[in-house]
């Protein structure tokens, strides 16, 4: 990732590498977040039902980011439950992931996953 060779890796670089390498999904990306975001849903899935409930993604978001509330949090979990199902999948989470690392819009919920940068 480091374009000019100089040794270090600026915020533009990285954001150039990582778009390069994972904006479209693909066997890269997911040879390299899947198993990440396998890790977190089993975690974060602590009834074991395969699946993260709003209240499971309430109790590990606030370990990302102390300043959303409630509020704040069952809306971005509304945003990342693209099916509408009431849960988030590793499918969903992938996505948002994926908007976390790779996108431009600064309003994705993916931007919001971890916390502020």
């Amino acid at each position: 990732m480091d374009a000019d060779r100089d040794g270090k890796l600026t915020p533009e670089e990285y954001s150039l590498g990582m778009t390069r390498l994972y904006r479209d999904g693909g066997p890269a990306y997911d040879r390299s977040f899947r198993p990440m975001v396998e890790a977190i849903l089993t975690i974060v899935d602590t009834d074991g039902d395969g699946r993260i409930s709003p209240e499971e993604f309430l109790k590990a978001q606030s370990a990302f980011d102390t300043r959303l509330g409630r509020a704040d949090t069952e809306a971005l979990f509304a945003r990342i439950d693209k099916n509408h199902d009431g849960y988030l999948s590793v499918e969903e989470l992938l996505h948002a992931v994926r908007e976390y690392y790779t996108g431009s819009d600064e309003d994705a919920p993916g931007n919001l996953l971890f916390g502020e940068l």
